[in-house]
């Protein structure tokens, strides 16, 4: 993809510079704010960055697809191509993280790419197990939503009115989007999964099937937003990418 089809994305750093960038993409409608938890756990040399997607705001133009916002993240990231990235994406960011790697692994000037951790989405290729929400009504796709997955601690008390339409964009990029099988991403994954999560472990493990190498699934305590809730536990483990060569 050429840099004139990237959307436009910053990437908003969490505490100091690091050897190591940990980039976190969000669930669908979060922020670099919801990741803010993740900021003590971090060790000093690494650094915490979030994409802050487009599309948020009155007005604001959002991507037609997926690439377009992977493309926007490779791009930003490859401003700095002598730091190593480590990927982890949950929910929608699962989905956005697996694409940038992808995106990263096909550009000759981005930063090594030391593995990626993917969590609380099944992997694209099994068959989708719950309807479509992005199409309802503001109040009832979030209604929707928290009733199968509950409502992530960096929601706003008036969600439907401060972040409905970034919500129901990344929610339909997610509904619509189409497995294409490609060769297996010549990185390392690690699937992670909420032990109170609905979404069932196995579909989350299958992401190993379109990566050259993968870890055990890990389990953390919590639901779908473990990784919000779980803060010190799921950077330990991803963090874990780093050892033993990935």
């Amino acid at each position: 993809m050429s840099g004139a089809d990237a959307a436009p994305v910053r990437l908003v750093r969490i505490g100091a510079a690091g050897s190591t960038r940990l980039v976190a993409c969000p669930h669908a409608g979060g922020s670099p704010a919801s990741f803010a938890g993740w900021r003590r756990a971090l060790p000093a040399d690494v650094s915490l960055e979030v994409p802050c997607l487009p599309g948020r705001g009155p007005a604001a133009a959002y991507p037609a697809d997926l690439a377009a916002i992977a493309a926007g993240v490779t791009a930003a990231l490859s401003a700095d191509a002598g730091t190593p990235v480590l990927l982890f994406g949950a929910s929608f960011g699962a989905l956005l993280a697996d694409a940038v790697a992808g995106a990263l692994l096909a550009r000759a000037d981005a930063p090594p790419l030391l593995g990626v951790a993917l969590a609380a989405r099944p992997a694209p290729h099994r068959p989708r197990a719950t309807p479509p929400l992005a199409h309802l009504p503001a109040r009832e796709m979030i209604a929707g939503l928290a009733a199968r997955y509950g409502t992530p601690r960096d929601a706003p008390a008036d969600l439907a009115h401060l972040v409905a339409e970034g919500l129901r964009h990344d929610l339909a990029l997610d509904e619509a989007h189409v497995h294409r099988p490609a060769r297996p991403r010549a990185t390392t994954l690690l699937p992670l999964a909420g032990r109170d999560d609905p979404t069932p472990a196995d579909d989350v493990a299958a992401w190993s099937a379109l990566y050259a190498r993968t870890r055990p699934l890990v389990r953390i305590d919590g639901g779908h937003f473990f990784a919000l809730e779980r803060p010190r536990e799921t950077v330990a483990a991803v963090l874990g990418l780093c050892e033993r060569g990935g």
